[in-house]
């Protein structure tokens, strides 16, 4: 089970993959795609998204920031945030 929920409002709507760790969840409405069966997309359930912004998360931190510091973690994701809310 996710070990913690305080930042996922109740009742929300998760999507995932098929990932053990999120069986068991409760008190929000969880749609998950397959992977292992090939599955990435069903209608609007997919990890497209968050997947994508941990690579650019990675690259930012390669190309850009260089290092990553536990201390900065919150500047550098609403930096990338940032990037992808502001594109055109």
């Amino acid at each position: 089970m996710v070990s913690s929920t305080k930042n996922i409002e109740s009742g929300a709507t998760i999507y995932s993959d098929d990932h053990k760790s999120y069986i068991g969840l409760e008190g929000y409405e969880h749609e998950s795609v397959n992977h292992s069966c090939n599955e990435y997309v069903r209608g609007k359930v997919h990890t497209i998204d968050i997947e994508s912004f941990g690579v650019l998360l990675k690259r930012g931190c390669y190309g850009t920031f260089h290092h990553f510091s536990n201390e900065h973690a919150i500047r550098y994701v609403n930096e990338i945030a940032s990037r992808i809310n502001n594109q055109n």
